[in-house]
């Protein structure tokens, strides 16, 4: 919600914007990918809350397997989007004591494996998403569990959430830090 207006977002159907306290609808896909859109489970929003004018507006395209698809923002009320690369995501060795790439090294940087903000796939009920309440650059994303549910870059253990901070330049993402859960 910002100055009267609504988000709502479906699948293959995009983002519709609601005017006048959502007596009016239009669809506002402006920018966004189609086949994020033909991948989309569930869309979620998060508007700033900063003073800034930007009131900017964040949309999180979860698929259908349940991970974080796609992040998107607007700077004009939905009028246009831009996606936001990378994603957040860690790299995590797992220190399992086992050579996976066959040299004499265990568990060495060459034998991590890539995970994004939702690895258990959990992404229809457990993601969330807020944007910072003193700087629209600033979103924090959080999924459903640690990639390595021991042995993880956060220093988690057991069945914790993920939670990443992401400072928007003004192209995409710029860094991407990740909290314990």
């Amino acid at each position: 919600y910002v100055d009267n207006v609504f988000f709502v977002g479906t699948p293959f159907d995009g983002i519709f914007r609601g005017d006048s306290q959502g007596a009016t609808w239009t669809r506002m896909n402006n920018g966004i990918d189609g086949l994020d859109l033909n991948n989309a489970a569930r869309i979620r929003f998060a508007v700033s809350p900063a003073t800034d004018a930007t009131h900017a507006v964040f949309a999180a395209i979860i698929n259908t397997a349940g991970k974080f698809q796609a992040l998107y923002r607007s700077t004009d009320v939905g009028a246009n989007w831009q996606k936001i690369l990378p994603l957040p995501s860690s790299s995590e060795a797992a220190l399992d004591g086992i050579d996976t790439d066959e040299d004499p090294t265990t568990d060495e940087d060459a034998e991590e494996t890539f995970y994004g903000l939702i690895p258990g796939g959990q992404g229809a009920t457990n993601f969330s998403m807020t944007v910072d309440a003193t700087d629209a650059n600033v979103v924090w994303l959080a999924g459903d569990r640690q990639d390595e549910l021991d042995n993880n870059q956060a220093g988690c253990v057991g069945y914790s959430g993920r939670v990443f901070r992401g400072a928007i330049a003004p192209e995409p993402v710029e860094r991407q830090q990740q909290f314990g859960g």
